[in-house]
């Protein structure tokens, strides 16, 4: 099975030229986003960030910038591919500066009941990975992924579920203390799927920053 492995190196490193001034030009709510995306209201009275774009998106999260202990986690409902027949889908945690996207927490979604979960941060004008590709039992379609940093700590700890099965919880290698303090921009992509993103939560310093997602 081929994933879209080309759409998150390489459009990724153009996205990390990019300044939020051109990848945000309008945004919505509290959001800078790149084109597919939308709030969606839900009938609970919740709102949803949709990505919907046969391509490699982002949005991010500009009027708040992470400390130097935080957990960031989000609920990912994968409802169609919008890539090419025969690749899967991709879906991420992100952060970021005000350049561009620094480090991704990345779950390919295949068509094969396999789910492939790693870490990459971006340095030195190329991408490294800090947690090597883990191909995981469960082709899920919902997944809930917790991204977290210990106090001033040199990594990450990534946790994923699933609705069928998937189960994992790693420890990324060093990616360094100044690297992650200065890539504290929140975000989320989207490659080649239409998925929704609800339940958003992030606590940063000990205070719970946001729950949801909301609009201003």
């Amino acid at each position: 099975m081929n994933l879209r492995l080309g759409c998150f190196i390489i459009v990724c490193l153009i996205l990390s030229s990019s300044a939020w001034s051109s990848q945000g030009k309008g945004g919505f709510g509290e959001w800078k986003d790149t084109p597919g995306w939308e709030i969606v209201n839900n009938p609970s009275g919740t709102y949803s960030l949709r990505a919907d774009s046969p391509g490699d998106s982002s949005a991010w999260k500009t009027d708040f910038s992470l400390g130097e202990k935080w957990t960031y986690e989000v609920d990912a409902a994968v409802m169609a591919n919008r890539g090419a027949p025969g690749n899967g889908s991709a879906i991420a945690l992100a952060l970021g500066t005000k350049d561009g996207v620094k480090l991704l927490a990345n779950i390919e979604h295949g068509d094969n009941g396999m789910s492939l979960i790693s870490v990459q941060y971006f340095d030195n004008n190329q991408w490294h990975n800090v947690l090597q590709p883990n191909w995981i039992t469960g082709g899920d379609s919902f997944y809930h992924v917790k991204l977290e940093r210990k106090d001033g700590s040199k990594t990450l700890h990534i946790t994923v579920s699933g609705n069928k099965g998937l189960s994992y919880s790693g420890e990324t290698s060093e990616i360094g203390a100044d690297f992650l303090s200065k890539a504290n921009v929140p975000g989320l992509r989207s490659c080649g799927a239409l998925v929704d993103f609800t339940n958003l939560r992030i606590e940063s310093d000990g205070r719970v920053v946001q729950t949801g997602i909301r609009l201003k």
